[in-house]
């Protein structure tokens, strides 16, 4: 058997395997114009395809900060980091984190934290939605935006249009990516 016929099927599991953030992006883009500052907090080794396929859909002139946790504990620091220390626009939350996902006690306590300071949050699943995000667009949502009726904390948000639908995805360059560690090295 041929090398190059083995590493196909790899090359489709790896791309595989990342979230279509366009549509999501999208509706941001129609929501928060002005908003370029982005966050995600997660395990950067594990989620690092879904990472980078939302800063390609990000684009161009947005900043995305990974803030990377390493093991469940280290969720109260990484809160701090986005309330206290980034300050960023919204949060994005991945779906296939191991440690911060869509359903993920994690993932609640960091929607909250963030929900208090003002920063709202953002996903690609109806989870994400019961969960506390702001909206959700996504294959989970049927490409529909999922808006949350009962939004927590001080976050007092522009959502989608009602009806929005998603555009074909353009070129747009890639987000920056920073990466920032919730733990403390030893």
């Amino acid at each position: 058997m041929n090398a190059n016929v083995l590493v196909l099927p790899f090359l489709l599991a790896a791309t595989a395997q990342a979230t279509d953030f366009g549509p999501l992006m999208e509706a941001v883009r129609a929501t928060w114009p002005e908003k370029a500052h982005l966050c995600v907090v997660a395990n950067y080794r594990h989620s690092q395809a879904e990472i980078l396929a939302l800063a390609r859909e990000a684009g161009d002139g947005t900043i995305l900060t990974v803030i990377d946790l390493t093991r469940r504990d280290q969720i109260g620091r990484a809160c701090n980091l986005v309330k206290y220390g980034r300050r960023p626009d919204y949060v994005v939350l991945l779906p296939r984190d191991p440690l911060v996902r869509d359903g993920s006690p994690q993932a609640t306590q960091l929607l909250h934290q963030a929900a208090m300071v003002g920063i709202p949050a953002i996903g690609t699943t109806r989870m994400a939605v019961r969960q506390g995000a702001v909206f959700a667009i996504g294959p989970d949502t049927g490409l529909s935006v999922l808006v949350n009726d009962a939004i927590i904390g001080t976050i007092a948000p522009v959502l989608p249009p009602k009806g929005f639908t998603p555009v074909a995805a353009r070129a747009r360059g890639m987000a920056e990516v920073t990466v920032i560690a919730a733990f403390r090295p030893q």
